[in-house]
């Protein structure tokens, strides 16, 4: 059985302020940090195989920060990348959702998996990259673990995926900077083993995201 064990990037300032980030460049903040670094102490001792990480800076800081301390380089993936939304990056989402009432709902998930960000992707296309990565890393670490630094909507899509539900259905789950989730893979079949851990956040400023 290949485990993906699926790590939310670390908080940004767009996080804290509520701005679409979508595939912008934007760093962690100071809190960030410290969600990846106790995500970090988490991980110790955990037996990975390799790390992967989304290619945009704040997955690839927080992979640094977890692969430094496991011993590991690792590996930057464009496939991995959030969703790309367009006109809407770097706009606030209260902005968004009232210019775009008809393709967003009011806790950011899109009408359909058809609907286009102008200048961005859909859902379907989102997940068609996505899940050929998440399928790639399962193949070539069948029977062992990986952890995959990532962002929320390439976790939301694959948890609908394994659930088998709509993309279209609003998300009924928090998606925490610096959550863990765990995918498993077996004879072809996706589990879902976990959904947001955050017990290694305790204390800190985590901001609520649905």
């Amino acid at each position: 059985m290949s485990t993906l064990v699926c790590l939310r990037h670390g908080e940004t300032d767009f996080n804290r302020r509520s701005v679409v980030q979508g595939q912008l460049d934007v760093p962690l903040n100071e809190n960030g940090r410290r969600q990846v670094q106790r995500a970090a102490a988490r991980f110790t001792g955990q037996r990975f195989e390799a790390v992967y990480a989304s290619d945009l800076l704040r997955a690839r800081e927080s992979a640094a920060i977890i692969a430094g301390a496991l011993g590991l380089e690792p590996r930057a993936w464009a496939e991995l990348r959030e969703q790309h939304l367009g006109e809407w990056q770097g706009r606030p989402w209260p902005e968004v959702r009232e210019l775009w009432r008809e393709g967003v709902s009011a806790s950011g998930d899109l009408a359909n998996d058809q609907f286009r960000p102008p200048g961005g992707e859909t859902y379907a296309e989102m997940f068609a990259r996505v899940f050929a990565a998440f399928t790639r890393i399962a193949d070539a670490h069948p029977k062992g673990a990986a952890l995959v630094v990532t962002h929320g909507g390439v976790k939301k899509v694959m948890v609908y995926h394994t659930l088998g539900l709509a993309f279209s259905q609003p998300r009924r789950f928090d998606a925490t900077n610096g959550g863990v989730s765990i995918f498993h893979r077996e004879g072809g079949q996706w589990l879902l083993g976990c959904l947001n851990d955050t017990s290694h956040l305790a204390g800190l400023d985590n901001m609520r995201i649905v």
